[in-house]
């Protein structure tokens, strides 16, 4: 998610704290050639901004988004496509996250979700029951072609999406264990005519004694042409299940919402916007988004309770002000290290003397330095 085709190292910016070498910010970008409506434009999607629950609502973000911003600039890409569990003006789609039970046992016990009036665990776990085999098989090497083709003529149909060579397909879809699946669907012929996927995002289950993590699976990209999405679908949800997954989760854009409630998924109580940086352009329908940006989905579980969320986005700083404010900015690592130095902004100052903890993955922070 983090390096794709074309990725650069200056676009992963982290900050940390001098003295103790903790990371305590962190923002992504990453190109991508995105179709809007009649246009295409070279983009890059934002992600993964993450700030430490101590310097939270202290303006940090904003000045991260500035300095993502001005990264992006000198490259010449002045456009940028990025997700918010917030409204802010203003959103170009709109959807919902939808949540399908497949171990409903522990999300149970873990408050993921909760037994319905007049129904017992025994009950629930009937009505959650899925057949125990497919007729499926992994996407090979020899596929990546075939599957580049069915998606690229898929996503002409909607009005947001990604426009994706043939390398980024094996980027994205070639199945990476604990990471991405996807299968394939062969005719008599030995054609691919189908396929589906899904990406792994598992939870820390906290101050639970049984529960250690919560593994989920999130709806990538299904593209169908013989097979019914229905039936597609419903393969999807045995795979995960057969993988160990305890619970399946898609939004309602492009066809989804076609199948979501035959399949017994549970609505959210979030919504997941969509926005376009320095682009206008016409809102649409859910159903006319096929979600660019795909990993920074819901971790699930709030980090001030344990307990796990079924809603959209969880309740984590994100993309939520100052993004049309992107422009050059001073150098935040240098404020920090200011701050970690006794000098300069009195906050951050108060907020660096306490041990900072932050599990994010190894970045560059703004002087070339690696942690």
């Amino acid at each position: 998610a983090l390096r794709p085709p074309g990725w650069l190292p200056q676009w992963h910016c982290g900050v940390r704290v001098v003295s103790s070498r903790k990371l305590v910010g962190f923002i992504s970008a990453i190109p991508a050639n995105i179709h809007i409506y009649d246009a295409e434009k070279k983009m890059v999607e934002i992600n993964f901004l993450c700030v430490h629950k101590k310097l939270r609502s202290k303006r940090v973000a904003p000045v991260l988004i500035r300095e993502i911003t001005r990264r992006v600039h000198l490259e010449g890409i002045f456009q940028a496509v990025y997700t918010a569990g917030v409204v802010l003006p203003k959103p170009v789609g709109t959807c919902r996250y939808w949540h399908r039970s497949l171990n409903p046992r522990k999300l149970i016990e873990v408050k993921f979700s909760h037994l319905s009036r007049n129904m017992t665990m025994q009950r629930t776990m009937k009505l959650y029951r899925l057949p125990e085999a497919t007729g499926l098989r992994p996407m090979e090497k020899k596929d990546i072609p075939v599957v580049h083709q069915l998606l690229s003529r898929y996503l002409k149909q909607f009005h947001l999406t990604p426009v994706m060579s043939q390398e980024e397909v094996e980027h994205w879809f070639y199945p990476q264990e604990n990471i991405i699946d996807t299968f394939v669907v062969e005719n008599a012929n030995g054609e691919v005519t189908d396929f589906l996927s899904f990406y792994t995002l598992p939870s820390t289950i906290m101050n639970h004694p049984t529960h250690k993590s919560l593994k989920a699976a999130y709806s990538f990209y299904n593209v169908h042409t013989q097979t019914p999405l229905l039936d597609l679908m419903s393969d999807a949800l045995v795979l995960a299940k057969m993988k160990g997954f305890d619970v399946f989760n898609a939004l309602d854009l492009m066809e989804n919402k076609t199948f979501l409630e035959k399949l017994k998924f549970g609505i959210g109580d979030g919504n997941l916007q969509y926005y376009l940086y320095n682009w206008k352009c016409p809102s649409m329908g859910a159903e006319k988004v096929s979600g660019p940006i795909q990993w920074d989905r819901a971790l699930g579980l709030s980090q001030d309770t344990g307990q796990s969320h079924a809603r959209g986005l969880p309740g984590r700083e994100s993309l939520t002000r100052g993004a049309a404010a992107l422009a050059p900015s001073w150098p935040f690592l240098h404020q920090l290290q200011r701050a970690a130095q006794g000098q300069g902004n009195p906050t951050l100052r108060g907020y660096l003397r306490d041990e900072l903890e932050c599990g994010l993955v190894p970045t560059q922070c703004s002087s070339g330095c690696r942690r």
